[in-house]
């Protein structure tokens, strides 16, 4: 499997899983659209996951790359989203994501 297809084995199992607790995606090498994707998705499953990890993977804010830019912007917006309406995520870990004060 190449990196393509990996991504879009990990979406159809956030889709498909109905009782997905523990997802661990560190070092996953996801792109910002492609964190934004998961973001959405979890909307959607907010009150199953109790332990998340998409530690170091690539979000990007420098204004020289405007599409990783925009989709970095839309992975906070929606992943801030989905931590507010989340009761069960117990365990989260977002280090080496390029998080600066201004996205927290």
């Amino acid at each position: 499997m190449n990196l393509g297809e990996h991504v879009s084995f990990i979406f159809d199992i956030i889709r498909s899983k109905e009782f997905l607790t523990h997802l661990d995606l560190s070092w996953a090498k996801l792109t910002p659209k492609n964190l934004n994707f998961i973001a959405t998705e979890l909307l959607l499953k907010h009150s199953q996951l109790r332990s998340l990890n998409i530690s170091y993977n690539t979000l990007a804010f420098e204004e020289n790359l405007p599409e990783d830019k925009v989709a970095s912007e839309d992975f906070i917006d929606n992943f801030k989203a989905y931590l507010d309406l989340t009761e069960t995520l117990v365990h989260l870990d977002i280090s080496g994501l390029n998080l600066g004060s201004k996205q927290l």
